[in-house]
């Protein structure tokens, strides 16, 4: 077994570990030094290597070049890769390390359209997408469903105090308390209308009950 290490940008690199105390060594090798940086990119444009082939944006080249040597990668993925899940993988892979600007992707949208693996790149994006869609429509659903529930259960814990004040109200006052449900009903907040109904218990006569939720309303 020979161990080889790849560096994905060019530097001057250490090319031995060594694992050691100060008593004794207990491991000490030596490794094969793959430089990426230093790796001529035209050496490897054509490679039936999968691996090198997306690979193509950390090698050596002119910027100028950038575009080619992305549209190039993504060909060889196309290649020499026949799982549209890796591809995908890759996809990401390659055109992060491309790091193309404005000018570049529109460039590269034009080759793409005339390259011959244009189906073949662009088929796992556009199910990817079309699979987040679906996710984010779905996902939406179901938060639909569940604000909708929420919903209810707030409704219909207002209507059920509205109900118990209005009944309270016409037991202890009869229509001089029923009179104040118009103003009660427009309360919204489900806080109040429980101190509401919590406040009959011992309120003497509807003022009291006007004034606790005038005073409420004021702050």
């Amino acid at each position: 077994m020979v161990p080889v290490v790849v560096f994905l940008r060019p530097g001057d690199y250490r090319q031995e570990l060594v694992l050691a105390t100060a008593q004794m060594t207990y491991l000490s090798f030596r490794y094969l030094v793959c430089d990426l940086g230093r790796l001529a990119v035209d050496e490897y444009l054509q490679s039936r290597n999968v691996v090198a082939r997306v690979l193509l944006p950390l090698m050596q080249y002119a910027p100028e070049r950038r575009v080619e040597v992305l549209l190039r990668a993504l060909e060889g993925l196309a290649q020499y890769e026949p799982d549209p899940e890796k591809r995908l993988k890759y996809t990401d892979f390659i055109t992060g390390y491309a790091e193309l600007n404005e000018t570049e992707q529109a460039e590269y949208q034009r080759l793409l359209a005339q390259s011959t693996y244009r189906e073949t790149i662009m088929g796992p994006i556009q199910k990817a997408i079309q699979e987040s869609r679906q996710k984010g429509i779905q996902q939406g659903r179901q938060e639909g469903r569940q604000e909708g529930r929420q919903e209810g259960r707030q409704e219909g814990l207002h209507e059920g105090l509205l109900e118990a004040i209005q009944l309270a109200l016409e037991i202890k006052f009869g229509e001089a308390g029923v009179a104040s449900m118009a103003e009660i009903q427009r309360i919204e907040d489900l806080g109040l209308l429980r101190k509401i109904k919590d406040a009959l218990r011992t309120a003497g006569n509807p003022e009291e009950i006007r004034l606790l939720y005038r005073e409420s309303s004021t702050h």
